[in-house]
């Protein structure tokens, strides 16, 4: 009787597997308005790692625009004009040297009011292609009117983001608010600085 009910309850976890492959919702770059992300699987990382962070892992997920730095300014400024007061985004970053990165929070993003955490936050690396979950109960994102989308010991982005005054952590201070960090300055290709090419931020919306 109870090899009996082993092999059932096998044969339901593959079933269930076999469904949530059935179902999954791929997401597709012609469905974002991105300058960045140019390649299905590029998307799929961020969409597939979203999803987990809802009760409804299987939702079509619509990403709008708010903010793109080459079309509305490079500042800070111009970043919170656009996206304050707006939860669930996505940041997605290009550096000039070609690297992409970014991160996603729940929590809107405001002029002021200093470091706020968010245990559903990630930043990620599209290069690697490779998410680096928050460590929960420490600082997420920071709110500060000089400051672009910034992630603790991950991303800072700060006034003119075009200038070379942005930077990265090294992996020790990186993992004590995102893990999964292994060399310094990682995100950057082992750089601390850099500039920005382009930066997109899109509200996370569920279909």
């Amino acid at each position: 009787m109870k090899k009996k009910i082993e092999k059932n309850e096998e044969e339901i976890r593959d079933l269930n597997d076999k469904l949530d492959k059935f179902i999954k919702v791929e997401a597709k770059v012609e469905d974002l308005d991105s300058n960045i992300i140019i390649k299905n699987k590029e998307l799929n990382l961020i969409s597939d790692r979203i999803r987990n962070t809802e009760i409804l892992k299987n939702k079509k997920i619509k990403y709008k625009l708010l903010y793109r730095g080459t079309r509305d300014g490079m500042n800070a400024s111009t970043f919170h004009q656009k996206c304050n007061s707006i939860p669930n985004t996505i940041s997605i970053i290009q550096t000039t040297k070609g690297y992409k990165f970014g991160g996603y929070t729940e929590k809107t993003w405001e002029n002021n009011g200093g470091w706020i955490k968010d245990d559903k936050s990630f930043v990620f690396s599209i290069d690697y292609m490779k998410i680096y979950n928050h460590v929960k109960g420490n600082d997420s994102i920071y709110h500060g009117n000089n400051y672009g989308p910034t992630f603790d010991h991950c991303i800072y982005l700060y006034n003119d983001f075009s200038k070379n005054e942005n930077y990265t952590s090294n992996k020790n201070d990186a993992n004590s608010s995102y893990s999964g960090f292994n060399r310094d300055y990682e995100l950057n290709d082992g750089e601390k600085n850099f500039s920005v090419a382009e930066i997109e931020v899109f509200q996370i919306i569920l279909e």
